[in-house]
């Protein structure tokens, strides 16, 4: 549970004395996460996990998450956070049976933690917008 089923032919044996034959069989995840912040860059060192369970491993720019089909698709149930970043929670999408594809779900717009806006004195406009 937590993974997509994967399933593979078993190699042959020609008899009881032929050497042990090793099947490699690669299982995906069941979630794939890509967070990003708000002006669109990758989201890295982050704790990515889910409320219902399971746990995530960090490769590159991508989380990858074990999650059983009995926790998946709750509502607010994925969780990035990272210092700096304001906490964010998003629905996943779900898979009903094992044997289901890995879903990717995509996290965007995690939000600086401080936002700085610059306004004119007269008139309060917006000179620029920068998040830090």
């Amino acid at each position: 549970d937590g993974y997509v089923q994967a399933l593979a032919t078993s190699l042959n044996r020609t008899s009881n004395a032929s050497a042990q034959q090793t099947n490699v069989i690669n299982a995906s995840y069941a979630h794939k996460v890509y967070p990003t912040h708000e002006l669109g860059g990758n989201l890295t060192n982050a704790t990515a996990k889910f409320i219902g369970g399971g746990s995530c491993n960090a490769s590159g720019t991508f989380y990858y998450c074990s999650l059983g089909i009995a926790a998946d698709a709750a509502s607010n149930d994925l969780n990035v956070t990272l210092d700096g970043y304001v906490e964010s929670l998003a629905t996943s999408t779900g898979r009903a049976f094992h044997n289901d594809s890995q879903v990717q779900d995509n996290l965007t717009n995690v939000r600086f933690a401080v936002k700085t806006v610059l306004q004119r004195e007269v008139d309060s406009g917006v000179i620029s917008a920068t998040a830090c």
